[in-house]
């Protein structure tokens, strides 16, 4: 597995959560592995962390780990297929006579949605096994890893911050 590190800002506090808004990552082992950074691109991703003293505004370093591109392309594309495949080869036994397909069909259907839960349920564990580790940086350090405007943070230009206009500031960013 490898980490991937993002720069971004403390949005809002509350309940002993902190929510931040993420910028593209500035580099990396993992950066450019998953194109996940397009996303991010347009508008900031959004991810809800423990507090632990951040206070809105702060400027942070999240440190998250990430599995192998391979590994995540299996479990995303590869096992719902072969869910789908399997639930319509079971349920075809069920078929009645008439073959209208109805029943294979639906056994495929629940095949993908089992396949699904159990993605959700893989990456749930993943990050409660892994979670981001966050640290707070300065002003200085995120401005010269992010384009000016990017998170609002002091100092960028009134009005810039990514969640104030459409597309997040990726005009900015040249996305």
């Amino acid at each position: 597995m490898r980490t991937m590190q993002h720069v971004g800002v403390v949005e809002s506090v509350g309940d002993g959560k902190a929510e931040l808004v993420l910028n593209a990552p500035p580099g990396g082992e993992a950066c450019g592995s998953c194109r996940a950074c397009a996303a991010t691109a347009m508008g900031g991703r959004r991810l809800t962390v423990e507090r632990d003293g951040l206070k809105k505004g702060d400027a942070v370093r999240v440190t998250m780990t990430v599995p192998s591109a391979y590994v995540s392309a299996l479990i995303v594309f590869v096992v719902p297929m072969a869910m789908f495949i399997a639930g319509m080869a079971v349920a075809g036994r069920f078929e009645p006579a008439d073959g209208s397909g109805l029943v294979t069909l639906l056994g495929g259907l629940a095949g993908v949605v089992l396949a699904v839960a159990a993605a959700m349920t893989v990456n749930r564990q993943f990050t409660r096994r892994h979670p981001p580790a966050v640290e707070r940086i300065d002003p200085g350090e995120a401005a010269a890893v992010c384009p000016a405007g990017a998170f609002g943070l002091p100092g960028d230009r009134p009005g810039s911050r990514a969640g104030d206009r459409p597309g997040g500031g990726s005009e900015e960013r040249g996305v």
